[in-house]
């Protein structure tokens, strides 16, 4: 327990990246005793059922049940027994987090003082009350059965529930329900310390509020109900009585069969011995069916099913795509996706029962008699082997069921695909197949062990361990996690599974190698007869194994170590993979090379002219662009220096028409330099011909590559293009990390608005005044390509779709590119045309679109001046990238953000029409106020748009429906605040961290637009805009507002309410 937490720390660490943040901060104490670790878990199955059980196990009962000591006394120190045992283990974790500092998992620096107080605290309140939880359930559910399976599937149900209420946790808007109903108050522990401010996080104490206490009454409220049901019907003579019943019949039935058989012309029939290789195959499948019909005729099957069914239901009732959608049709993809929460647990209840089934002979005591007989151990093993391989098959297949009659109870029938469900389900993504290869692991730990609960530890305990050691980055590399499939979690309604097609198959011929060794090695090690030394395992003359079994093996660990080789040449090698610390040690060296580079003058792009070619079957991407650069600078410039992207190559470069090669090229960092002549105040010409080529596939969930993918790609001319100059987006940001590389800590993450040279650049983009140009943008014959500005032409030539766009005014360099097949839906507002682009099956709200689009251009042109552009698009994208883009004449909405959300939901409704608000208002803002790149910039970008959003809102759903998102942004701002790398800023100093702005930042200005009044505001803000000579910056705004008739009428104090709200810091 104590290494398990010292490893769970490390973890969870590295999740609160704020450099005050200690490592042993009560705070990570506090989430890792709520955790309940997961080999604790097991081991609460394990010895709080076997503290009753094995009376019965070892037919004890005799002797011990017939003395004299009271019944409800002997089941009172049972239970105390089991309760001070899982006690003194959960004591470990403890111990572990006060050693931690001494540990080595970091330097000394990382660690403050120990909280004694918070951490005796934390256990006591969490984990003892926790494990009375656990503990109280499993032996209640063992009395009142009298089945040792029922002890462990109420660890297996309570588990499940936490599970299931900490994966809906992120996104759910039913926060406090999954806070109560979560057994563990795992989910109310996550929530409530990312609200503790950071100075406070490493010595606080958790805060004990009213849905902590109700969700404790809730659970220790129920868990004494059962104990005291199970204390007052517990007796000596019912609970020895199990299966006696049955064994009872048998005798009768054995008594008259040899009744009926006891005739004097009885003949014994004679024995035909064959040992051929096809009678060892028949008598396998007939073992095999026997003990499938004896698991799925026991109570605890028909149990497990009734949970999963309940469970099932239970989350797709709760689930959201997103965390401001709620509800959303019931798609095939989203009843899939149960698989993954609910799997693991699944995984959990199959590996025990595994074991159960492959160690029954020794429990039963017949393993004397089996070992004897004439049958090789390849067949008895395999036999329960392929046994729960069919009951894996049917569980699987009633995921199945249950989907379709929950789409069928949705009124989604011309939504199911069972093409679809089945090769989610019973295929190599987390499906039946996936079960195989675990099976086969449970399968050498039984063979190493020999031991039934070794087996069931070992199993369980490694898995789990390895599971949360991906989730919390500990173990990053995808290829290290036996059964870990990359991507399992990214299925796009508009991609489907894109890079992970080909990384897939891959990592399952991965495990299927590994798993075939691992079941040879289960049979080669199997303990038949009396006991061998562990060391004799691994003799080669074993003969439970013959030579072709030998070969299996070696030949399933040499494709295990090809495939290991192959994945790393795919992935490592081409580039598709960096651990955090690679991606640290790279920024840090660009930092430190490249730093100096902000004092060199570097001139400043005012035209680009672009062509670009999508290539979505291969993923890639050709382009030729023409930048017309200018110098501004007042100084002589001789080098150009550019910052290209990764997986971007440039073929042919030239200067002023010349082609020119660099005078150096960081292939390692991506710079380049280019010796040019620039005096001061003129123009240049540079022209790129290059490519983004994605070569091989990736391993992990933070690198789906959806800048060019099959369907859906989706870039920013920055992914193509160069950036000119120092690219301070390249600097590592977090202040933890800094100090390990050598680099001074960051203090704000922007300019101040003293800096007059960051006032004189676009926040769009540093390295560009505002710009016009032409864009050709090409894609396959099967798909539409997306450019900015508006579409002039479009044609086919060559099985290729061309399309050309034209800015309609000069903007800032803001441009994004998309290539998908869409259907496309076209209408007017006065005169501005409008398009719908979408995924084809998509129309379930395409209605309500239009009406959000006509909400929002009225309001901009009644409230704040025409709308900018003639003609303005809606895009549907995948999910893999931000929720929203707006760049000239289109805006980008993910796919989960509303277009199958159910629009009989008031949330879904309001969150729909602000995010289709904001972002028209967006374009307004990026067309009429010039946005200096210092402090503050995205409270003009982002929570300005919003704040008038919000008036949107009001308009057509009035006050509740406000309410709602306003409650949803103040609940983000806390938790996310919480993951501050730095410091948070105040409102005026904002400096670009999107959880501030977003939601601090929009309902502050939405606030003070009431104090206002919204016409006020609104005026102020068009005025404001308009009367603008240079770059704006929010100050100047705040100020503004700030110095309007309707705020100088207000109190001192209400003014000075409101000044806090802008220029502090709340705690």
């Amino acid at each position: 327990m104590a290494l398990q937490s010292i490893w769970y720390l490390q973890g969870a660490y590295d999740i609160y990246v704020n450099d005050a943040t200690n490592m042993n901060g009560a705070i990570l104490f506090y989430q890792i005793f709520a955790g309940t670790s997961i080999i604790m878990t097991i081991l609460i199955a394990l010895i709080t059922g076997s503290v009753l059980w094995k009376d019965i196990q070892y037919k004890a009962t005799g002797l011990i049940y017939t003395t004299s000591t009271n019944e409800k006394t002997f089941f009172a120190g049972r239970f105390l027994s089991a309760y001070t045992i899982n006690l003194i283990l959960g004591f470990g974790m403890l111990v572990g987090l006060a050693l931690a500092p001494y540990s080595g998992i970091g330097t000394p620096d990382k660690f403050g003082p120990t909280p004694w107080a918070q951490l005796f605290f934390g256990y006591f309140i969490l984990t003892a009350s926790n494990l009375f939880i656990y503990t109280a359930l499993s032996i209640s559910f063992l009395v009142l059965t009298r089945r040792i399976a029922s002890s462990y599937l109420s660890i297996f149900f309570i588990t499940l529930i936490f599970f299931v209420c900490e994966t809906l946790r992120p996104e759910s808007s039913n926060i406090g329900l999954l806070q109560i109903c979560d057994p563990s108050a795992f989910v109310y522990t996550t929530i409530t310390v990312e609200t503790i401010p950071v100075a406070e996080r490493n010595l606080a104490f958790l805060p004990l509020t009213k849905i902590f206490l109700l969700n404790r009454v809730v659970w220790l409220g129920f868990s004494m109900l059962m104990l005291g049901i199970a204390y007052k019907s517990f007796s000596f003579k019912k609970f020895v009585s199990y299966g006696k019943k049955a064994k009872n019949t048998q005798k009768v039935e054995e008594s008259q069969a040899t009744v009926s058989v006891s005739r004097p012309s009885l003949v014994i029939p004679k024995v035909h011995e064959s040992y051929r290789f096809t009678d060892f195959l028949s008598k396998l499948f007939r073992l095999a069916s026997l003990e499938v019909k004896n698991l799925v005729r026991t109570p605890g099957f028909r149990i497990l099913i009734f949970i999963l069914c309940i469970v099932f239901f239970l989350f797709n009732l709760l689930w959201n795509s997103s965390f401001f959608i709620g509800s959303s049709y019931a798609l095939t993809s989203t009843m899939t996706l149960t698989r993954i929460s609910m799997g693991i647990w699944v995984s959990f209840i199959l590996m025990i029962w595994t074991g159960e089934l492959l160690f029954k002979d020794r429990v039963v005591g017949f393993w004397q008699v089996n070992d004897a007989l004439p049958v090789p151990t390849w067949v008895n093993v395999l036999s329960k082997f392929l046994a729960m391989a069919v009951v894996t098959f049917i569980i699987s297949c009633m995921f199945i069921v249950f989907g379709i009659l929950v789409q069928l109870i949705k009124g989604a029938s011309a939504e199911i695909d069972l093409w679809f469900y089945i090769t989610e389900l019973l295929g190599y993504n987390l499906g039946w197949l996936n079960y195989l290869q675990m099976l086969a692991f449970v399968c050498l730990i039984a063979g190493l062990t020999a031991n039934r609960f070794a087996t069931h530890m070992l199993s369980v305990g490694i898995y789990f361990f390895n599971l949360i050691s991906l989730d919390l980055g500990i173990i990053q590399e995808t290829r290290f996690i036996y059964l870990a499939v990359p991507g399992v979690n990214d299925y796009s309604e508009m991609n489907g599974y894109g890079i992970w097609n080909t990384s897939i198959p891959w990592f399952f011929l991965l495990w299927t190698s590994l798993a075939t060794a691992f079941v040879a090695l289960g049979i080669y090690f199997w303990k038949r007869g009396a006991s061998h030394k562990f060391k004799k395992k691994f003799s080669l003359r074993g003969d439970q194994l013959n030579w072709a079994g030998k070969v299996v093996v070696a030949a399933s660990l040499a494709g295990f170590f090809y495939l290991q080789t192959f994945i790393v040449n795919h992935v490592n090698a081409k580039g598709n993979f960096e651990s955090k610390q690679q991606e640290q040690e790279k920024n840090a060296a660009y930092e430190k090379t490249y730093k100096k580079l902000e004092a060199h003058p570097q001139p400043k792009i005012n035209g680009i002219n672009l062509k670009l070619d999508f290539h979505p079957d291969n993923r890639s991407a050709d382009f030729e662009t023409t930048y017309q650069l200018i110098n501004s600078t007042g100084r002589w410039i001789d080098t150009l220096y550019l910052n290209f992207p990764d997986f971007t190559k440039y073929k042919n470069i030239s200067w002023n028409g010349k082609g020119v090669e660099p005078a150096w090229t960081d292939s390692e960092l991506n710079v380049m330099a280019l010796a040019v002549k620039m005096p001061q105040d003129t123009t240049g010409m540079l022209a790129i011909k290059g490519s983004r080529v994605h070569i091989g596939f990736t391993q992990d969930s933070e690198t789906q590559q959806p800048e060019v993918t099959y369907n859906g790609s989706f870039l920013r001319a920055q992914d193509l293009l160069p950036v000119i100059g120092y690219n301070d987006d390249l600097e590592l940001m977090e202040n933890r990390y800094r100090s390990d590389w050598g680099l001074q800590e960051l203090g704000p993450r922007m300019s101040p608005v003293s800096d007059s040279t960051a006032l004189g650049e676009d926040a769009y983009s540093p390295d560009a005044t505002w710009v016009k140009g032409t864009i050709e943008v090409s894609t396959s014959s099967d798909q539409v390509a997306i450019g900015p500005g508006k579409l002039v032409n479009s044609w086919e030539s060559d099985g290729r779709n061309y399309y050309q766009y034209s800015l309609e005014y000069l903007a800032p360099f803001e441009w994004y590119f998309g290539s998908a097949s869409y259907d496309q839906q076209s209408f007017d507002f006065n005169d501005v045309r409008c398009h719908i682009y979408h995924k084809p099956e998509h129309v379930y709200n395409l209605p309500f679109f239009k009406k959000s689009f006509s909400n929002a251009l009225n309001f901009i042109e009644s409230k704040l001046g025409a709308y900018p552009y003639s003609e303005v698009r809606l895009l549907e994208i995948p999910f893999y990238q931000e929720p929203h883009y707006a760049f000239p004449n289109t805006i980008a909405i993910s796919e989960n953000e509303g277009w199958y959300a159910d629009t009989t939901s008031l949330e879904n409704r309001v969150y729909m029409e602000f995010t289709v608000a904001s972002n028209l208002i967006a374009h307004w803002i990026m067309q009429n106020i010039p946005v200096a790149n210092v402090q503050g910039a995205d409270m003009l970008r982002q929570a300005l748009p919003e704040a008038l959003a919000m008036q949107i809102v009001e308009a057509q759903f009035g006050k509740e429906g406000l309410d709602g998102l306003i409650t949803k942004k103040q609940g983000l701002y806390a938790r996310e605040r919480g993951t501050e790398p730095n410091s948070e800023p105040t409102l005026i100093a904002a400096d670009g961290i999107e959880y501030l702005e977003s939601n601090k930042g929009t309902l502050a200005l939405y606030e003070l637009s009431q104090l206002m009044g919204f016409s006020h505001f609104n005026k102020n803000v068009k005025n404001w805009a308009q009367g603008l000579e240079a770059k704006g910056t929010f100050y100047d705004l705040y100020l503004t507002l700030l110095g309007s008739e309707q705020i100088t009428m207000l109190s001192k104090p209400e003014i000075q309410e409101l000044k806090n709200v802008f220029e502090k810091v709340e705690p």
